[in-house]
């Protein structure tokens, strides 16, 4: 893939520079919902295994104030649905999910 290979430091060139250029557009940024630790969390679009999520951020929330940001992108794992995905440790319930992927199925 032209995003592996910039993020290699090999700066790309010819079809790996368009190829990068277009996944890019497919950058995608969803705010979710919370679950429980090991709880199917749905993301409208995304398919695990062929879509990327590069980021999850958890935003946790205390009467109606962020308290604290936490990346939260090492406990990713497999949904048990499709469409989903896992957190393997945190619970994240109440609290909000910004998740930063790559669409690579819209390519």
């Amino acid at each position: 893939m032209a995003l592996e290979t910039i993020e290699s430091g090999s700066p790309p060139q010819g079809r790996e520079l368009s190829q990068a250029l277009v996944e890019l557009q497919n950058l995608t940024f969803s705010v979710v919902a919370g679950a429980a630790a090991d709880a199917d969390i749905a993301l409208t679009g995304f398919t695990y295994g062929t879509d990327t999520i590069k980021s999850v951020l958890h935003f946790n929330v205390t009467a109606g104030d962020i308290d604290v940001l936490t990346d939260k992108t090492s406990e990713v794992q497999a949904g048990s649905v499709a469409g989903a995905f896992q957190l393997s440790t945190t619970a994240t319930t109440g609290d909000t999910l910004l998740v930063i992927w790559f669409n690579k199925g819209a390519l």
